[in-house]
């Protein structure tokens, strides 16, 4: 009855639909364990064996996955080096059907927040100038290891395992559009590589994460907004502010960087 039990308590919390009912893969298990009853062939490690070997078709004939934060738990691998608990990435995917891995994105996708993307007033007023790298020409890659610095490490974990993401400047490093936007993150002492600038952005479809995508280069419609929104900043405080509603807005997707060719990461994922 244990099986019987185990059976139907995933049935129960998975959220698929079956190709066959519940009430066939239960008869299914019902007979397998009627048939050991009448024959009592097997050994108590062969019976625990044969339970696990039941267990894991009931799984996958119920299509069971993980929901919610859940589905964003990652392991270690190595010093450093995070994959998703769920591991259905790259060629993983071929493990599992198309509707698997779509459903799997959207548990995923919902579960992601904005704190998960760029760290938080509470996240910088903890962190020290000194555990940054500081001083140095725009850089995607230092912006990422200062974000990720700044960050929990449950969410740096996530960000390490699930990758399909790019760190974006909110001021750019290079564009000479953006020379003025770069004068006033100098005036208020804000590095051109500060988490304060930078926000974790989808780099295609198939990311966990939200907002616009992150592909090319930037329009000039991109670098003007961007300087209109904080050229009245009147000290540090609203400079950062200012930046925060930028990254708010490219978490929902409400400022385009590559103008016609706007792209945006939401929760409703078309299966």
């Amino acid at each position: 009855m244990k099986i019987l039990k185990i059976i139907l308590s995933l049935l129960i919390l998975s959220n698929t639909s079956c190709q066959k009912g519940a009430k066939e893969i239960v008869k299914e298990g019902s007979e397998y364990i009627g048939k050991r009853t009448t024959k009592q062939v097997l050994s108590e490690s062969s019976e625990k064996m044969v339970g696990k070997e039941l267990l894991k078709k009931t799984i996958k004939k119920a299509g069971f996955y993980p929901s919610g934060g859940a589905s964003l738990k990652t392991i270690e691998i190595s010093p450093n080096k995070w994959i998703p608990e769920f591991n259905n990435l790259g060629e993983n995917a071929l493990k599992y059907s198309q509707e698997i891995n779509a459903k799997i994105l959207i548990e995923r996708r919902k579960s992601i927040s904005p704190y998960m993307q760029f760290p938080t007033i509470d996240n910088l007023k903890n962190l020290s100038s000194k555990d940054l790298i500081l001083g140095e020409s725009a850089s995607g890659t230092i912006l990422e290891k200062n974000m990720i610095k700044s960050m929990s490490p449950e969410v740096s974990n996530i960000v390490n395992a699930f990758g399909g993401k790019a760190a974006h400047h909110i001021v750019e490093g290079t564009d000479p559009l953006a020379k003025q936007s770069r004068a006033i993150l100098k005036k208020f002492s804000i590095d051109i590589n500060s988490p304060v600038n930078g926000i974790f952005l989808p780099t295609d479809k198939n990311s966990i994460f939200k907002g616009t995508l992150h592909k090319t280069g930037h329009t000039r419609e991109y670098s003007q907004y961007v300087y209109n929104q904080i050229k009245y900043s009147k000290n540090k405080d609203e400079l950062i502010g200012a930046l925060y509603k930028i990254k708010s807005e490219l978490y929902n997707g409400k400022i385009s960087l590559e103008g016609r060719l706007h792209s945006i990461n939401k929760n409703d994922i078309n299966i």
